[in-house]
């Protein structure tokens, strides 16, 4: 109550105490240390005063502090005086006992309260410090690295938890930072088991995606995501981006189709395309004999398919158009690819009238086209017969051999 509430008047609780002692208390009670007594001199000199002065009413006066000596006295005198020094001694004695309680009880008042500290571990930072605060504890805020306790988190406390501590007292939390930067290593390129292994090693989880790639061979690492030499924190998941060599496509069919309808179909598919001829009379020239790879077959994007097309030969076998009406032994050739010269030779009957009687070349030997065929053509006289009836022939002379 000396701290927080003004002191009753001793007056009200022992109406005996003279107005000039209520004086002398209520001033040693004051709250302002400057309106109080200087020292226990002071103190003492009006506790004497207010002993001294006769019994009976008086005006209402306040105490003022006494000053001056004393005169020359005899031997009672200085009796008195002795028992006054003893007196001052033992008001100095109980003043001190009398402030020294005082401090006690306002300290017992005043002394805040111990409270158990509030369990923060493992919480975000400004939700521990709130938590904290809110129970009546000052907050410092320490950090350190750490590779078990995420960043922005209570690793650990002082005090520890629920141990008891002053209200309005400081609490420290220590809080993570987390596990520090590092430079994501150049793996671009590498094998993927080795790239994965520097990547952990510098403190990276991994995660690996396949692509297909044209320029990167099959198992080899693309790119990473983040990209290569940037500063990330450790702990961080890099995706490691490994090739799986060209796509694959399946080959169509374009066997008998036209060149140029074969390139554009294999093209389409992102398929290159060489060509080889070969000497064909069934076919006509242009049409596709062959494929390799094969209809059907998987193969890389950007691999290349061989189309064997037929062309014209150089050479074609000669038909044989020996016993057959010369016109139609003339279109046959000609359609060969040939050109034809007739020589005519007399013959006996009719039915051998503009009949091919031989060729040169002979039948089914192969000759250039446009090469010349010779044929020998019969060509019956009917001036060449006896018209008289019943007469005989003269007969042709017949070569003689050599």
């Amino acid at each position: 109550k000396q701290v927080s509430a003004e002191p009753v008047p001793p007056a009200q609780l022992n109406p005996a105490v003279s107005p000039e002692l209520e004086d002398v208390v209520m001033r040693a009670l004051q709250k302002d240390p400057a309106n109080r007594f200087v020292d226990a001199e002071e103190f003492i000199l009006a506790l004497e005063r207010v002993r001294d002065l006769p019994p009976g009413p008086v005006d209402h006066r306040r105490v003022a502090p006494v000053t001056g000596g004393y005169p020359g006295v005899g031997s009672e005198e200085i009796l008195e005086e002795h028992d006054r020094r003893n007196l001052r001694w033992l008001v100095v004695v109980l003043a001190v006992l009398a402030l020294a309680g005082l401090a006690v009880g306002a300290w017992l008042l005043l002394a805040p309260k111990q409270v158990e500290v509030p369990d923060v571990v493992g919480r975000k930072s400004a939700t521990a410090a709130q938590i904290l605060q809110n129970r009546g504890f000052e907050v410092n805020v320490e950090n350190v690295r750490s590779d078990s306790v995420k960043a922005d988190r209570v690793a650990t406390q002082r005090p520890q938890p629920r141990e008891r501590a002053r209200e309005g007292s400081t609490v420290s939390i220590i809080v993570s930072s987390g596990p520090g930067e590092a430079t994501l290593p150049f793996v671009r390129g590498s094998r993927r088991a080795a790239a994965k292994r520097r990547l952990e090693a510098a403190g990276f989880k991994v995660d690996v995606r396949q692509e297909f790639s044209d320029s990167v061979p099959r198992g080899r690492v693309i790119e990473t995501s983040p990209p290569e030499r940037s500063r990330l924190e450790r702990g961080r998941t890099v995706t490691l981006v490994v090739s799986r060599g060209p796509q694959k496509v399946e080959v169509p069919e374009v066997l008998d189709r036209d060149r140029d309808e074969a390139e554009r179909m294999l093209e389409s598919r992102g398929l290159q395309v060489s060509f080889r001829d070969r000497e064909d009379e069934d076919k006509d020239p242009g049409t596709v004999l062959e494929q390799d790879p094969a209809a059907g077959r998987e193969v890389s994007k950007g691999s290349t398919v061989t189309l064997t097309v037929a062309k014209e030969p150089a050479q074609v076998v000669v038909p044989d158009v020996v016993d057959q009406d010369v016109n139609d032994a003339i279109a046959t050739l000609e359609e060969a690819g040939f050109r034809v010269r007739q020589r005519p030779r007399s013959v006996d009957t009719p039915d051998d009238d503009n009949v091919v009687l031989e060729q040169n070349p002979p039948a089914d030997e192969r000759r250039d086209k446009a090469s010349r065929v010779f044929l020998t053509v019969g060509r019956f006289e009917p001036a060449n017969l006896d018209p008289s009836p019943g007469a005989t022939p003269t007969p042709t002379p017949t070569p003689a051999p050599g």
